[in-house]
């Protein structure tokens, strides 16, 4: 990178508009808005000692941000040792070094910090953040496919209704809305819910529980919250199973499954895939055009579940892992 032409500084909130332009230059089908950028970031700084550093690279004559970079530690898989990173530029200054210089400072922040690795992921179809990646030192560990179904010739008809047979076996099935979104005894059972249900969800290194704090802003306090859009299964005032979904603020036409978990000693009653089913419906009748969700590579259950409801991927993500070698204890 020329120092007369570009300099790194330290992320500024208004520096959210150019990372939500640069996302759209780079990948427009998927990129967040300023809100969701702004609301993810807060997430990640509820937790003290948590690592949230953020780098904005700019053109030295105007100040116009063309790339930035990021090393955190989100909530989902927490590791004190361990982070996420993530660089991107604009593409009109892609081959210019800012990569990775940006990337050289932030591995080096997770250095003094004795990290012992860092993970992070690319578009598979984004050969030059494939091989960026390549460069660095990462290798390939697992892939998450984003699906889509288009809600208008969604056909359910391999979907059972399992209404009738989950309320004989005593579950009432119900909404957060209708339960009461605000209801702090609503929250806490979500809450054990959702702690419970993902603890063996693949990932990334090894499950961190969320703080009750994070888990209200992640599911609560997101910009593309529905409350009538979250389905819940009850077993008297316990919540045993729930299926949301989210608005994408960029695309009014599209929603996506934000989270799908039943409690250990209810699975094998087709729980999940009955309030997906009634999410599923529900969007359709509420007209927006298209549903979305993640898959990761190493859940093939609920893929094959995704599948049977017409979802087809549509984008591959490839996370990599690069170990850094720190062995002592931090000091």
């Amino acid at each position: 990178m020329s120092p007369s032409e570009y300099s790194i500084r330290p992320f500024v909130d208004v520096d959210f508009d150019a990372e939500a332009r640069i996302d759209r230059e780079i990948d427009p089908a998927h990129a967040p808005t300023v809100e969701e950028l702004r609301h993810w970031d807060e997430i990640l700084n509820l937790e003290r000692g948590r690592t949230n550093i953020r780098l904005a690279a700019e053109i030295q004559s105007t100040g116009e941000v063309v790339g930035y970079g990021s090393l955190a530690q989100p909530a989902f898989n927490y590791d004190p040792r361990r982070f996420w990173i993530w660089v991107a530029v604009a593409p009109g200054h892609r081959r210019r070094g800012i990569g990775a210089e940006l990337y050289s400072r932030l591995e080096g922040e997770a250095r003094a910090r004795r990290g012992l690795g860092l993970w992070s992921d690319a578009r598979e179809e984004d050969l030059a953040g494939v091989q960026f990646l390549d460069r660095q030192g990462f290798q390939i560990r697992r892939k998450i496919w984003l699906s889509r179904v288009d809600l208008a010739t969604m056909d359910l008809s391999a979907i059972p209704d399992r209404s009738a047979s989950l309320t004989r076996d005593g579950f009432r099935l119900s909404t957060l809305a209708e339960e009461g979104a605000t209801s702090t005894e609503v929250r806490q059972s979500l809450y054990g819910l959702s702690q419970r249900s993902a603890a063996d969800i693949p990932r990334l290194g090894a499950f961190h529980a969320l703080s009750f704090e994070e888990f209200v802003a992640l599911h609560f306090e997101s910009p593309g919250f529905m409350a009538e859009g979250t389905f819940l299964a009850c077993k008297g005032r316990e919540i045993v199973g729930m299926s949301s979904l989210e608005r994408e603020l960029a695309r009014p036409d599209t929603v996506h499954i934000g989270y799908t978990g039943t409690l250990p000693e209810c699975r094998g009653r087709g729980i999940g895939t009955e309030l997906k089913r009634r999410a599923a419906l529900f969007a359709r009748q509420e007209g927006f055009r298209f549903l979305v969700t993640g898959n990761d590579s190493m859940n093939r259950p609920i893929l094959a579940i995704n599948q049977r409801f017409g979802f087809r991927p549509e984008t591959v993500w490839i996370q990599g892992e690069k170990p850094l070698g720190n062995l002592t204890a931090p000091g």
